[in-house]
This record gives structure tokens, C-alpha cells and sequence, in this order.
């Protein structure tokens, strides 16, 4: 039994480290978000969008309408048959 605590105490503190790291990843995410809109709502008052020349050079880079997070589930680790793993 003492054995069962040790090891159920050890994966607390690690599942616990775990949340405050997607705790920060949410941050950084919801601080890219602000910058993107923030951009985003610069382009659509400078109507950069209309503007053909301006469109082209933004295309492939930025997006108004498509906001993806920085940190997103490609980057995170996936867990098979109780073990977490890394995709990158």
C-alpha cells in the first residue's frame, strides 16, 4: 500500500508541474490571439485587404479571418497506452 502512495504522490506532483505548463500555454495563446486581432483590426481599418498589391504580399502570412493558437495540439504530448509522447 505504501508502495501504491508513493507512486500515486509522485504522479500528483507531475500531473500537477503538467497543468501549470498548459496553464502558461493558454496564456501565451490567449496573448497571440490579442496580437492577431489587434493586427487584424489594424489591416481592416487601413483596408488592406482591398488593396490587390497589399493582399498579395500578406498571402500565405497572415490571414483576418483564421486565427490558429501558437501552442495547439500538434505540439502538445499525446498520451498511448498510459504513457505520454511527444509528436515533434
Amino acid at each position: 500500500e505504501s508502495e501504491k502512495q508513493s507512486a500515486l504522490g509522485k504522479l500528483k506532483k507531475v500531473v500537477d508541474a503538467y497543468n501549470e505548463i498548459i496553464d502558461e500555454i493558454e496564456d501565451i495563446n490567449d496573448r497571440y490571439e490579442d496580437e492577431h486581432q489587434q493586427y487584424a483590426s489594424i489591416y481592416s481599418q487601413e483596408q488592406l485587404y482591398d488593396d490587390k498589391e497589399a493582399r498579395e504580399a500578406l498571402n500565405g502570412y497572415f490571414r483576418e479571418n483564421i486565427f490558429t493558437s501558437y501552442i495547439n495540439g500538434n505540439d502538445l504530448p499525446y498520451e498511448h497506452n498510459n504513457k505520454l509522447f511527444l509528436k515533434r
